[in-house]
């Protein structure tokens, strides 16, 4: 029985690491816009995605591991805590909550490192009572080494792609002509996000260049700003996802965002130009 619970539990966090790590992609992805945007990394943002994804590699392995019942288990679950513990301790000194909602979900993040710590002591509790078994077995170790140079590899080449291309398309100047053919949307919506332009087509879910739909320059200006400033004030929660930390900085923006949809609907029709926040997402 605690054999079969060990295993359900290895199972569980294997799965666990991997979602993690697909997570992570999108908190990359938006460093590297606040890094376009600032001049430069920053590098607590550089640092958290390092535990991170550290914790998520380990995460995975370890649960790999366990559901093995390999006697590797212990190094990798006891280096993961560890890990874990340590972006604890670096999240509350770089990335304080600022709201009820970043409480939240710091807490729901340190009770999950509670539970995968008492997980290890129970793996510790059951090998040293040999309740269970952990084996040597070479065809195991063999997974495991592979499994870790797969998710290296993995996370070596998003890091890599990331850094060959650029983060966002560079839109057009107004003046100069389509390179191809366009239609011109009857709706759009504005709604800023990391490696797009700001303006989206409602009814094909297009990405649309604001240079293609022959827009005054100054608004166009006006667009980019407005997105950089989105952009400048979203974090990557690794459980919420894109969120804002200052409310009423978000507040703002929606202010900014309605203007800006009543000064496009000059341009481009009536009831044709809808915004909604990168936050906002479905």
């Amino acid at each position: 029985m605690i054999e079969k619970l060990l295993r359900a539990i290895g199972v569980f966090y294997a799965f666990g690491g991997v979602l993690v790590l697909i997570r992570l992609e999108q908190a990359r992805l938006l460093d590297q816009v606040y890094a376009a945007l600032s001049g430069g990394e920053r590098a607590r943002h550089h640092v958290r995605a390092v535990l991170l994804t550290i914790g998520g590699v380990l995460t995975c392995v370890g649960g790999v591991a366990l559901a093995g019942l390999s006697a590797r288990t212990h190094w990798l679950m006891g280096l993961n805590t560890l890990v874990q513990l340590g972006w604890l301790a670096y999240a509350a000194a770089y990335f304080p909550p600022t709201d009820d909602d970043d409480r939240k979900g710091r807490s729901q993040t340190a009770s999950a490192a509670v539970v995968y710590a008492l997980a290890f002591a129970l793996v510790i509790w059951t090998d040293t009572s040999e309740r269970v078994e952990l084996s040597n077995s070479q065809r195991m170790d063999g997974l495991l080494a592979l499994l870790l140079t797969v998710l290296v590899a993995w996370q070596a080449w998003l890091l890599g792609r990331g850094r060959l291309h650029a983060t966002r398309p560079t839109p057009q100047p107004a003046h100069t002509a389509p390179s191809g053919p366009f239609t011109r949307p009857a709706h759009v919506e504005l709604r800023p996000y990391p490696g797009a332009w700001p303006l989206w087509d409602s009814d094909s879910g297009a990405n649309v260049d604001p240079s293609r739909l022959e827009l005054p320059h100054e608004l166009i200006t006006r667009l980019q700003e407005f997105e950089n400033a989105v952009l400048a004030a979203l974090e990557q929660d690794p459980e919420q996802g894109l969120v804002f930390r200052d409310a009423r900085r978000k507040r703002e923006l929606e202010r900014e965002a309605t203007a800006l949809a009543t000064a496009l609907e000059a341009h481009l029709g009536a009831n044709a130009v809808a915004w909604r926040m990168p936050d906002e997402l479905d």
